[in-house]
């Protein structure tokens, strides 16, 4: 720890003297002519912040902190102070210090040396500091998920590794791409001075990587991808019979050898429980799932039951610990498509799809509730199964308006979000889609593609999306947020605001939202605000919130003694005023009323939306 200031004294000194100047002051020379002792000369970089405004009040790291606020300092000045894994020998040298705010921890981090701030800010936003922290925590017995996010102040970024600089490029805009502010930006103002609630659509911003334009790119054929919980981007490049490696530190890759001098063109790779690359081939070598380490080591590999020359797709179901192989036999007009499940030693467990007509099942998923999806590129349609058992179509069904829009022309890669929404590279109409969980149509993330070919999720929420026609890899903005269903006729959907971000109107802080919401999301927490005056109400349902929506709707269309109704029926008011929005979902529907009663209660009192401020009834 570097000599200065001690951070013990300064803590009690704040948390005991409620009139104590702001902490920037301790670090700072003083300009009074009186002076005559000089201070420690410092840098300021900025602070993390460490959050998780999901969970219930009584697991947040707040609470955590209060109770145990010596164990969790240390935690994170050690996981702070760990050296540079890349030079052990010199020292991060921060000084930090630990504030409660709300049910956060700020950190603010002050440098004394140019090192130091190299150092950090070449690692802050990658998996190197947040696993350190993650597991500095676990020790003092704090085991929830933690969210940290990061506001950059004073000196510029500076990077530590000595990279080629078109691939410091890339990884800058992936560094970019990737980092979660704890900042809402700057919305437009109404007469009364409050945030217009009337927020526009997701931004969809992209970083790309490569391309077959001016220069070589670095992909010949970019078949698959996958995103480890690290957030490292996969890439199965299978012409140059190697996989890519991308994190938001360095570039690496290895060439996918089986045996000897034999090498597969990978066609597709997935990630399974315990970190590790499984990778399916293409042509001559389409008949082989091997694993690999990350740094390409061949860990194990078995033999397909069935040739063929057809393009196939992997994945793994965590939970069960299965291998997941998409095959296509025959030829065209008479070909036949399934997909096999087997043990991680290649022993087939059974077969799926075979019954459904299956002709072309290129690309395949397991979502969070352990449902395998598949995209057949041939019937242009996704099958969704339960335990073996068909459950779902979508994408050549529909009526009308959503019958266009869902449509799917030679589908291709799939995933799925947080939320179980589900999205589709739709190639032969060069479009990325969004659909619900139960196969609804609910967005376009990209409507410009040349080819589409397939999609992961990061875990901070961005879609990666590779592309067979111009070999390139991109990386769309966060997909977080929430956002209309896509129906014209949706009632709900006139007063629903979009965006990645919500805010308190009573105390103009901000907060990330972690899910892909829509008005037809359930078990959810959900924010009404009033466009006149910035008045809020806080809500909870198990239904879908256009259901809950109605029923409130209805109550001010009527002039009961509601709250909203009382409110919107008010004097300069108007149903032309309402505006809602999902804020938090609850995971777990098995939770029952009193989690989302908790998370109520607690987003009530964070948002301050109990009256007189705003339309909460006090309890």
């Amino acid at each position: 720890m570097a000599e200065g200031v001690e951070k013990d004294s300064l803590q009690d000194s704040l948390a005991q003297n409620e009139s104590a100047q702001p902490f920037w002051d301790n670090f700072f020379p003083t300009t009074s002519a009186d002076t005559t002792t000089a201070q420690p000369s410092m840098q300021v970089w900025g602070h993390l912040r460490l959050s998780n405004p999901w969970l219930p009040v009584r697991s947040r790291i707040g609470a955590f902190y209060a109770a145990n606020k010596e164990q969790t300092m240390m935690a994170i000045h050690r996981a702070i102070e760990r050296r540079d894994p890349f030079n052990p020998d010199q020292p991060a040298d921060p000084q930090v210090i630990v504030e409660l705010e709300g049910a956060s921890l700020l950190v603010p981090v002050i440098f004394h040396s140019q090192l130091g701030h190299d150092y950090f800010t070449s690692i802050l936003n990658g998996p190197f500091l947040k696993s350190c922290l993650k597991t500095e925590l676990e020790r003092v017995g704090y085991t929830e998920p933690i969210l940290v996010t990061a506001e950059k102040q004073g000196l510029p970024h500076a990077p530590s590794l000595s990279l080629d600089e078109e691939i410091k490029d890339v990884l800058e805009k992936m560094r970019q791409a990737t980092v979660q502010l704890s900042k809402q930006p700057k919305q437009d103002q109404t007469e009364n001075g409050k945030s217009d609630t009337q927020t526009s659509a997701l931004k969809q911003e992209r970083t790309l990587i490569g391309g077959n334009g001016a220069g070589k790119s670095p992909f010949e054929y970019p078949s698959g991808v996958a995103v480890s919980e690290e957030g490292e981007i996969f890439v199965a490049d299978c012409y140059s019979k190697r996989i890519q490696i991308f994190s938001e530190d360095s570039a690496t890759e290895f060439i996918t050898t089986i045996h000897g001098d034999e090498i597969i063109e990978p066609s597709d790779v997935a990630i399974d429980g315990e970190g590790k690359l499984w990778v399916v081939g293409y042509r001559n070598t389409a008949d082989y799932a091997v694993r690999y380490t990350k740094q390409g080591k061949r860990l194990a590999m078995f033999k397909l039951q069935v040739e063929t020359e057809w393009l196939r797709g992997i994945a793994v179901d965590v939970e069960k610990n299965h291998v997941l192989v998409t095959q296509t036999t025959g030829e065209e007009p008479n070909v036949h498509g399934e997909v096999m499940v087997f043990t991680p030693d290649g022993t087939a467990v059974r077969t799926v799809g075979g019954q459904q007509g299956m002709k072309y099942p290129r690309y395949i998923t397991v979502d969070g509730e352990g449902r395998i999806l598949v995209a057949d590129s041939n019937n242009n349609c996704v099958y969704v199964y339960k335990e073996g058992q068909l459950q779902l179509k979508f994408g050549n069904t529909g009526k009308k308006k959503e019958r266009s829009e869902g449509m799917l022309n030679n589908p291709r890669g799939l995933c799925t979000d947080s939320s179980g929404n589900v999205i589709v590279a739709d190639s032969g109409n060069h479009r990325i889609k969004m659909f619900d969980k139960r196969g609804r149509f609910l967005k376009h993330v990209a409507t410009d593609m040349p080819c589409p070919q397939a999609v992961a999720m990061t875990p901070q929420g961005q879609l990666v999306v590779t592309d067979t026609e111009e070999d390139t890899v991109m990386i769309f903005d966060s997909l977080l947020g929430s956002m209309k269903c896509g129906s014209e006729r949706c009632v709900t959907c006139e007063h629903l605001e979009e965006g990645a971000t919500f805010s308190s109107h009573a105390t103009e802080e901000s907060f990330q939202m972690k899910d892909s919401m829509t008005c037809r999301s359930t078990y959810i927490i959900y924010l009404v605000s009033c466009s006149k005056c910035g008045a809020q109400y806080v809500g909870e349902t198990k239904e879908e919130l256009r259901t809950k929506f109605s029923s409130h709707m209805a109550s001010i269309n009527q002039n009961k003694t509601s709250a909203l109704a009382k409110h919107f029926n008010s004097a300069g008011h108007s149903m032309k005023n309402v505006r809602v929005r999902p804020i938090v979902q609850i995971e777990l529907e098995s939770h029952g009323d009193q989690l989302r009663k908790d998370e109520e209660a607690f987003w009530i009192e964070t948002l301050q939306t109990e009256a007189p401020e705003g339309m909460n009834l006090p309890f």
